[in-house]
């Protein structure tokens, strides 16, 4: 299998930064991608595929990355489904906001754009990017860069 640079990036950083866990089952992945109705985008998959969710922190800002389960669940979560219709929560900052991404966008893609929302303002509107890609998001959290404050 080739080396992929985000997942080496993230295995090379000391575990108070990245706590990986056991990589997600290939029928878990299967079972993601039907209930998504398409592909997860390349980079999401094969982070999947090494670590099912994990937690990344940086000085400033967190990503806890869910897991195959949780996915599933967020696809059918009342809020997630009402106001951030069609798209996936895919993890969370640990202090009341979420990351998504649009499924659509991720046809045929390596990566996709990944946006940042309150918890207690959910709605696309409400809602900022934050990165092109996972990798962005890896790079500006280990950066030190505060997504709490694109959102003023």
């Amino acid at each position: 299998m080739a080396a992929d640079p985000l997942i080496d990036r993230l295995r090379a950083r000391p575990d108070t930064e990245w706590v990986p866990r056991e990589g997600a089952r290939p029928d878990d992945l299967v079972r993601l991608e039907h209930r998504l109705g398409g592909p997860l985008s390349a980079e999401h998959r094969a982070l999947l595929v090494a670590s099912d969710g994990g937690e990344l922190y940086g000085r400033a800002s967190a990503l806890i990355l869910h897991d195959v389960d949780r996915l599933v669940a967020n696809l059918s979560d009342d809020a997630f489904t009402q106001y951030l219709p069609h798209q996936l929560v895919i993890g969370e900052d640990g202090g009341g906001h979420v990351f998504f991404v649009d499924p659509a966008a991720a046809q045929g893609a390596a990566g996709q754009p990944v946006s940042f929302v309150p918890l207690g303002a959910l709605s696309l509107r409400s809602a900022v990017p934050v990165g092109d890609s996972l990798a962005d998001v890896v790079d500006a959290i280990l950066r030190g860069d505060r997504f709490t404050d694109r959102l003023r």
